[in-house]
C-alpha cells in the first residue's frame, strides 16, 4: 500500500514539475520573480497526495454500517469492471515483487 502511494505521489510531482517548467519558460519574458511558479509546484506536490490520503481515510469513517446494494443497471456494471489506473499500477507493483 505504501509503495502504491509513493508511486502516486511521484507521478503527481512529475506532472507538476513538467507544468512548472513549461510555465517558467513561457513566463520568462513577463514575470521577474518566477520562483513563485516553482514554490506553487512544490506546495501542490505535497498537498495533493496528502489531501487524497486524508480524504480517503475520512470517507472510510463516514460509510454507514449496514448498506443495502441498490439494483445495478448493465452500464454501471460494465463501467465498474473496467480497470482503473490505480488497479493497473497495483498489479504492476505486485508483479515486480
Amino acid at each position: 500500500m505504501i509503495a502504491l502511494w509513493m508511486a502516486y505521489a511521484t507521478v503527481i510531482t512529475l506532472i507538476l514539475s513538467i507544468a512548472a517548467a513549461l510555465l517558467d519558460r513561457a513566463a520568462a519574458a513577463t514575470i521577474r520573480q518566477r520562483r513563485w511558479v516553482w514554490a506553487g509546484a512544490l506546495l501542490l506536490s505535497v498537498a495533493i497526495p496528502a489531501w487524497t490520503t486524508i480524504a480517503s481515510r475520512l470517507r472510510i469513517g463516514l460509510e454507514p454500517r449496514s448498506v443495502q446494494q441498490p439494483p445495478v443497471n448493465r452500464a454501471v456494471a460494465v463501467a465498474r469492471s473496467v480497470p482503473t489506473s490505480e488497479s493497473l499500477l497495483a498489479s504492476l507493483l505486485a508483479r515486480a515483487e
